[in-house]
């Protein structure tokens, strides 16, 4: 990977007409094959490891994202004029090692907790999947 740095100002140009009120939601890459299933507005979705789910917001909703199971989190969001996209993961997939100590039952297995992703990663990992 090539590594960069810019001035904001070149990072504000770039980030200029992206999508706003977008939710993106990735699973990471360890199990291929395996899939989540997840809810927004009590609609269940599913998602494959490795690939990401694109949610759009429209004008006036509010929404309720579920990360599903008996001890899954949940997050509620309402639509805002030019809100940012946001990027989350149902995994640790994208944060660094230390980001949080798990709770007792995460040490022992997936509770799929509702993570944020830097904007910035994210920003990337969508630019680097779309065709």
């Amino acid at each position: 990977m090539d590594i960069y740095r810019t001035h904001d100002s070149i990072l504000e140009i770039n980030s200029t007409g992206r999508s706003k009120n977008i939710f993106y939601i990735f699973l990471d890459d360890n199990d291929p094959g395996d899939s989540y299933t997840f809810t927004i507005n009590d609609i269940d979705r599913e998602i494959e490891s490795g690939t990401y789910y694109r949610y759009e917001v429209k004008k006036g909703q509010k929404v309720e994202i579920g990360s599903g199971g008996l001890l899954g989190a949940s997050g509620n969001y309402k639509w805002k004029e030019n809100n940012p996209s946001v990027f989350i993961t149902l995994t640790d997939f994208g944060l660094p090692p230390d980001h949080n100590e798990p709770e007792y039952l995460a040490r022992y297995f997936n509770t799929k907790r509702l993570n944020t992703i830097d904007p910035n990663l994210g920003l990337l990992l969508v630019e680097l999947t779309d065709d």
